[in-house]
């Protein structure tokens, strides 16, 4: 999928921040500051994603049926089975957060991770690549401004990490499922509502 990397894989030190020469791109940011969101949006639309939505599972936020010892904010599964983790920051502040995650503790990223990225807004990017403790095995995903998610840094296979059972891809699923119709339920009582306030707003106009 990625263009392999020579580093070798195994636990590297939790990251610690950019150096104060990374911190004006970031500032930058704030003008036209993208969201989690939007790169989740980035990372599975069909123009320019590494993780196309019909050759993927991609669910966001799991921790849940998965016995992470993190919440992950996006893992995408191949047809394989083979597990891509992507850590999502849209700030400095985001990669001090980062450096106190459990997934830096000694016993390192979960099994079934294969390859680990940094997805970032592209004016978060030279703050990224200064950050001079950066996981050696992580890739790194840039989003432009125009929404479209590029791969700048190809992440190195973690040749130790096994595939995902149909078990745990079939509890991505249902997570997915879960998430879905709790969405559904959420817009159709918001439908409601604006139906309830057109027959409201009727009624006082006659």
């Amino acid at each position: 999928m990625f263009e392999a990397i020579t580093e070798p894989p195994g636990h590297t030190a939790p990251p610690e921040a950019p150096p104060e020469s990374a911190r004006g791109p970031d500032r930058r940011a704030k003008k036209n500051k993208l969201t989690s969101a939007d790169i989740e949006m980035a990372l599975t639309s069909y123009q320019g994603s590494p993780f196309k939505p019909r050759r993927y599972v991609v669910v966001p936020n799991v921790s849940w049926g998965w016995n992470l010892r993190y919440e992950a904010d996006v893992i995408a599964v191949s047809p394989s089975g083979w597990c891509t983790e992507v850590e999502i920051k849209v700030s400095r502040s985001d990669l001090l957060v980062d450096a106190k995650k459990r997934k830096w503790e000694p016993r390192g990223l979960d099994a079934r991770i294969r390859r680990f990225f940094y997805a970032v807004p592209e004016a978060l990017r030279a703050a990224v690549e200064a950050w001079p403790r950066r996981p050696a095995v992580a890739g790194l995903i840039v989003v432009g401004d125009d929404g479209v998610g590029r791969v700048v840094k190809a992440a190195t296979t973690i040749k130790t990490a096994r595939p995902a059972t149909d078990e745990e891809i079939l509890c991505l699923h249902r997570l997915a499922s879960i998430r879905y119709w709790d969405l559904r339920a959420a817009n159709q009582r918001l439908w409601d509502e604006l139906k309830e306030l057109k027959k409201i707003a009727e009624v006082k106009r006659t």
